[in-house]
């Protein structure tokens, strides 16, 4: 067996079985993040909790080949990173609250931790220059997806089969509508600008369709926040950025906004002002709490609160969780503006989107929810890693042979 393979173009490179193995499991890992998971998640409540870690795992294995030592380096530069520090004083916090706990949560904080870590491997393991082969399968995977869910409304099947308050459709639209900025922002970057307007179109219209508040809301804020970037490139980024930490910060102020400035102008119910009577009188009642919380999972025996991640967060674990989020949040939006223009906007939309799925309360800190944020920030990572580099070589200069 020869040691030599024939270039396309002519010539010879030496055969490297690790590289080609490194390859192949890259592209395979990629093809399950891009492509199996957006498909799978239309038909599958599980899919997410089974094909992220698989799929991470398969980038782990890959850059360990070849790259060992460059992962090594960039795991433990980006586990050192504000952003990472602050989700890490999240998870401290959580443990260190299950002392004052009326109701565990040790599984959901192993989940938070799990998430975290394959976010950080995941990232370490892609390769710094993405393969377009790779990205384009995003727009596969987007568009199986999407025939599916046609297929879906069409039929009726899995509509309504959720033995709780979340549908396949519903689980599948929100992990789509979530990677879909991205995913338009690298066909734009490619010139292809009808194929992703379509998309993103259709996408919009099936949302519609589904019509479901939550989904249509967040699939709102994400355009307007793509539109806004877009427009006023670096400068929104930190605007952006100081807005999400403020409305985490702001949250206990959240009833009397309603009850003061909504409720007068919007004509709301009493049904609909329930759940922030009732955020108010627990402010009320106990202040103190909103420094320590009530400890994590302590929610959960409180139905009677609006439904929101935030208000979660506030009351479980008050001041210093919800710092924790604003100060990851700051960090991690701010930290945009060294993209290009256009992707940048797909990483905005892809953040506002997340950011007000769970301000409006579509999942929490579930499992499925929480791998999806972690495909959503490989998605990103990889379309930022395949924009066109600009940096060339500093010429040498000329030397001057004038007198």
């Amino acid at each position: 067996m020869s040691d030599y393979r024939m270039r396309p173009g002519g010539g010879r490179r030496i055969l490297d079985p690790a590289q080609d193995s490194a390859l192949l499991l890259q592209r395979i890992g990629f093809f399950t993040l891009g492509v199996a998971l957006p498909v799978s998640s239309m038909l599958s409540r599980r899919a997410a909790v089974v094909l992220v870690p698989i799929g991470v795992a398969l980038l782990i294995i890959a850059a360990l080949l070849t790259e060992s030592d460059r992962f090594v380096r960039s795991f433990r530069r980006r586990s050192l990173r504000a952003t990472t520090l602050a989700l890490g004083v999240l998870i401290g916090w959580c443990l260190l609250s299950l002392g004052w706990a009326p109701k565990g949560g040790l599984d959901r904080i192993l989940n938070m931790l799990f998430a975290l870590a394959l976010g950080i491997a995941a990232i370490a393991a892609l390769p710094e220059r993405m393969r377009a082969a790779n990205l384009n399968a995003l727009a596969v995977g987007a568009g199986i997806a999407i025939a599916i869910l046609i297929a879906m409304e069409t039929t009726g099947f899995g509509l309504s089969d959720g033995d709780d308050d979340l549908t396949l459709v519903i689980r599948g639209l929100a992990l789509i509508i979530t990677v879909s900025g991205p995913l338009v922002s690298w066909l734009l970057l490619r010139g292809r600008t009808r194929g992703g307007l379509a998309l993103f179109g259709l996408l919009a219209v099936m949302t519609l369709v589904d019509a479901e508040p939550v989904l249509v809301v967040a699939m709102a804020a994400g355009t307007l926040a793509f539109a806004a970037v877009l427009a006023m490139r670096g400068r929104m980024v930190e605007r952006l950025a100081l807005l999400l930490a403020v409305i985490v910060m702001a949250t206990p102020l959240t009833p009397w906004i309603v009850q003061g400035g909504l409720q007068p102008i919007l004509r709301l119910d009493e049904q609909t002002l329930a759940p922030f009577s009732a955020w108010a009188a627990l402010i009320t009642q106990a202040p103190v709490k909103l420094v320590t919380g009530h400890g994590f999972g302590a929610s959960a025996l409180s139905p009677q609160l609006p439904g929101s991640l935030l208000v979660e967060i506030w009351h479980d674990l008050g001041v210093v969780g919800a710092a924790a989020i604003a100060v990851s949040l700051w960090f991690a939006v701010s930290g945009l503006k060294v993209l290009q223009p256009v992707i940048r906007a797909g990483a905005a939309y892809a953040y506002v989107v997340a950011f007000t799925f769970g301000a409006l309360g579509l999942a929490g800190f579930r499992a499925w929810w929480l791998m999806t944020m972690v495909a959503a920030v490989i998605v990103t990572t990889a379309v930022a890693r395949g924009q066109a580099r600009t940096d060339r070589p500093v010429a040498p200069a000329k030397p001057d042979n004038t007198p």
